[in-house]
């Protein structure tokens, strides 16, 4: 993959988004992220769900 493809998508997500997809890809779990940020893991799971889709569309 193109790097500068990756980061002008990275660039299109909120700070949250771009936050937390980036410690599940650093290998981090969902619970555990959730844990880290005092928030359940539900919403966790949703903003990476949109942060996926949002990123999608640049591939």
């Amino acid at each position: 993959m193109d790097t500068e493809c990756i980061a002008q998508a990275l660039d299109g997500l909120s700070e949250v988004q771009r936050r937390r997809i980036l410690m599940l890809a650093g290998g981090m779990s969902v619970n555990e992220i959730a844990r880290m940020e005092g928030v359940h893991h539900s919403v966790v799971s949703e903003t990476i769900s949109a942060a996926r889709k949002r990123f999608k569309k640049f591939f």
